[in-house]
């Protein structure tokens, strides 16, 4: 799911990652070794990613105050939207511009939960949302149509 601006612009080569574990691990090696400096947080064992050689925020927040784009991939809802919203969640870091990508298998309702959160902190423009909110309804529609078959 991305939340975020639409439209074409110069490729930033620097992407924070939120969510260091199974799937965020792997996907930042690869930005890595593709020439991207990569910014990560996760709550715990984070020895892995510092072995790697990139640097480390310490919230959610930080990583959203200081870079435009932004990958999720937590393992679960509540640390899901503990990292959008909570006390240093990502909405307290959102600006003008911030994309958000996330990749994790959650619920929808928490996807949803989270960029209304995000388009509250500001870090969402009017033709954003509905750009998000259109791609939220094809892909509610897509789950719905896999789910009947």
């Amino acid at each position: 799911m991305l939340y975020g601006t639409t439209g074409r612009r110069k490729m930033n080569k620097t992407v924070g990652i939120i969510g260091l574990g199974k799937m965020g691990l792997p996907i930042a090696a690869n930005l890595l070794e593709h020439g991207f400096t990569v910014v990560g947080y996760r709550r715990h064992m984070i020895g892995d990613f510092i072995t790697m050689g990139d640097t480390t925020a310490r919230s959610s927040k930080e990583v959203a105050q200081q870079y435009d784009v932004v990958i999720t991939c937590l393992p679960e809802d509540s640390a899901f939207l503990d990292a959008a919203s909570g006390e240093n969640g990502r909405v307290h870091g959102a600006h003008p511009g911030l994309t958000v990508v996330d990749i994790s298998m959650l619920a929808m309702e928490a996807k949803e939960q989270s960029r209304r959160s995000l388009e509250q902190a500001g870090g969402m423009g009017k033709e954003d949302v509905a750009a998000m909110s259109s791609f939220l309804e094809k892909t509610i529609k897509q789950n719905e149509r896999r789910e009947s078959v």
